[in-house]
């Protein structure tokens, strides 16, 4: 993968260039932008995002090693020595690269382990008798819990999962949380 392909830039680009370069092409592919999308279109915005935030990391690794043989070449040294500290430099940016993804992959996977043995459990439907007054209210947590279909017990830290129709179910029942009995929501 070459950085500044991906990028769109000239290999001569400056700091400033590389980071224009990557804030207009960032705009366009961030993955924010696509929430709601099929989930192709999502994970190829998120596919192209990484893409370019390594290339990224690696032109300004690169424009950096360039500055300074830039710096060496002043001082009358080799041309082939500056070359090979380039691409030295290359090399080591791309090997913390592939560093960086591997650590991110464990994080992932520590963080999906933790998700598995933690404090997770599935919230209890239950009906709701007829209420005669008609008031309605609604518990704290329903945001988080429309987007997450997952809402924390207040009273003993348990994280319960929703099913995914709870909110259109609301009118009719009460969400229990399965450890202490208590509403975790309800309207």
């Amino acid at each position: 993968m070459d950085p500044y392909e991906v990028l769109g830039i000239r290999r001569s680009a400056t700091k400033a260039e590389i980071a224009a370069a990557y804030r207009k092409l960032a705009q366009l592919y961030h993955p924010d932008r696509v929430v709601g999308r099929p989930v192709a279109v999502q994970r190829a915005a998120e596919r192209r995002m990484q893409e370019l935030n390594e290339a990224y990391t690696l032109a300004r690794k690169s424009a950096r090693a360039r500055m300074q043989a830039a710096e060496v070449v002043g001082e009358g040294v080799d041309p082939k020595v500056v070359e090979a500290m380039a691409r030295e430099a290359r090399r080591r940016a791309s090997r913390a690269a592939q560093e960086h993804k591997a650590q991110a992959r464990v994080s992932k996977a520590k963080r999906v382990e933790v998700q598995k043995t933690s404090n997770y459990a599935d919230a209890r439907p239950e009906r709701k008798a007829s209420s005669s007054n008609g008031t309605r209210s609604v518990m704290a947590g329903v945001a988080k819990a429309m987007f997450t279909h997952e809402i924390d017990c207040r009273r003993c830290d348990l994280i319960l999962r929703l099913p995914p129709d709870f909110y259109a179910r609301l009118d009719d029942t009460n969400y229990l949380c399965s450890r202490c009995g208590g509403v975790v929501i309800c309207r």
